[in-house]
């Protein structure tokens, strides 16, 4: 058995310890098991579709905020007041949270790529050829320079990436700077055709103006919103710049991300009342 480097970390923050099994050995672990699959068969079925993990983590966390105010079998007290009852015999956690990460120290190629798990990592050409230190969670690579100010941080990508992962955001910047860096630019995988198509055709100043408001409207409306909206306007036959292109991304800016699930309880109310209410209807009829 190897202990992982950042597990045993965790361990000796939090101040405890850990008691290892024989794997496929659910008799040697029973309170565990029993857990786990409480949980599975009252959160997880049927099978929960999310888009991202933190929305699973919500669902699940809403779930068990619910089972905690039934009240216990046998203790006649809700699972709430046990909970708090058991705090009570807990020592205190440290003041600073455990930062579940790692470090490592890359060096970036000519072109100022990282690479990482066989997947590429653009941080910008201006750290080309420079060593970076790499801060990894599970979702994020965060870029550290010499002096642990961050450069740039990236979506952590497992097992092969089709292209470079980029953040288009630390892009636009330097395209407003040399437009004519556009042509090879790994920022066309990541707009509309109709607008790779326009920048094309544009000269320098026009890329110029285009990339300056990008930059400016992305950074209140977000970068999708901003390039869908250019789009858009190239559509009407409009162009893509000016203070209209940050009117448009306003309208293309998705809704916020609601997390919580729907209370259908209501309805389901309401269904019992109007089937009581057509049943007892049909009876005086008859």
């Amino acid at each position: 058995m190897v202990e992982s480097e950042l597990f045993a970390a965790f361990k000796a923050h939090y101040r405890t310890r850990a008691r290892y099994c024989n794997p496929y050995s659910g008799h040697e672990k029973g309170n565990v098991e029993n857990a786990v699959g409480f949980i599975r068969r009252n959160l997880l079925v049927p099978v929960p579709e999310v888009a991202s993990l933190a929305e699973l983590n919500t669902l699940l966390e809403s779930g068990c905020a619910a089972f905690a105010t039934h009240t216990h079998y046998k203790k006649a007290a809700t699972v709430a007041e046990l909970f708090t009852h058991d705090q009570h015999a807990l020592k205190a956690c440290p003041s600073v949270r455990f930062n579940p990460v790692r470090f490592d120290v890359r060096r970036t190629d000519k072109t100022g790529v990282v690479t990482l798990d066989g997947n590429r990592y653009l941080v910008g050409p201006a750290w080309a050829n420079r060593q970076v230190t790499l801060e990894l969670s599970h979702d994020t690579v965060t870029v550290l320079d010499d002096d642990t100010r961050r450069i740039i941080a990236l979506p952590r990508v497992f097992g092969t990436a089709d292209s470079t992962v980029i953040n288009p955001m630390s892009l636009l910047p330097g395209l407003a700077k040399k437009p004519g860096a556009w042509t090879n630019s790994p920022l066309r995988h990541h707009m509309p055709d109709a607008v790779v198509g326009y920048l094309d055709g544009a000269d320098a100043a026009t890329r110029r103006d285009f990339f300056t408001h990008a930059e400016t409207t992305a950074t209140e409306c977000g970068f999708d919103a901003t390039v869908t909206a250019a789009a858009a306007l190239l559509e009407t036959d409009a162009q893509p710049t000016g203070p209209h292109l940050g009117i448009a991304a306003r309208y293309s800016a998705p809704p916020p991300t609601q997390h919580s699930r729907a209370n259908l309880t209501t309805y389901d109310q309401l269904l019992a009342t109007t089937t009581t209410t057509s049943q007892h209807a049909e009876a005086t009829a008859k």
